[in-house]
């Protein structure tokens, strides 16, 4: 997945809000069903105080702002499900506004184009274990 990236930050630039992270953030979190053998590869952070948890997630008139705030991000996530397929996540509708910067040479487009290598490849997905521990504790 981030075969020829050695940037240690993705997708600081992008035509919608300067990132690839921004207007909706989507995290992974096991308590709202994100599959427990789910890889969280990449996590924005850093989000302006104007950003909120997504709506399905507001249960009061106070909402969660990104003040530093844990819930406020976006995960880049991937997994594998049964029967040799997988399925991956970028976490937020921001990201496709990275995509063309500097003529599409950039960290995110590669990320992506060696995603979509990998699914047009027929090859079945083998790693599925539903029992594999979480990459990293989720909140």
């Amino acid at each position: 997945m981030f075969e020829g990236i050695e940037d240690q930050i993705i997708g600081d630039f992008g035509l919608i809000g300067g990132g690839a992270a921004g207007l909706e953030l989507d995290r992974a979190d096991f308590a709202l069903g994100t599959p427990l053998h789910t890889l969280v590869v990449a996590q924005s952070e850093d989000h302006s105080d104007g950003m909120l948890v997504v709506l399905e997630e507001l249960t009061s008139n106070q909402p969660v702002m990104a003040d530093g705030h844990p819930k406020v991000h976006a995960d880049i996530t991937f997994f594998e499900i049964e029967g040799g397929g997988a399925v991956f996540s970028t976490g937020s509708i921001a990201f496709a506004g990275s995509l063309p910067i500097n003529g599409y040479d950039n960290n995110i487009a590669r990320l992506m184009g060696n995603v979509m290598d990998r699914f047009l490849d027929h090859a079945p997905f083998e790693g599925f274990d539903a029992s594999r521990p979480p990459s990293r504790p989720i909140a």
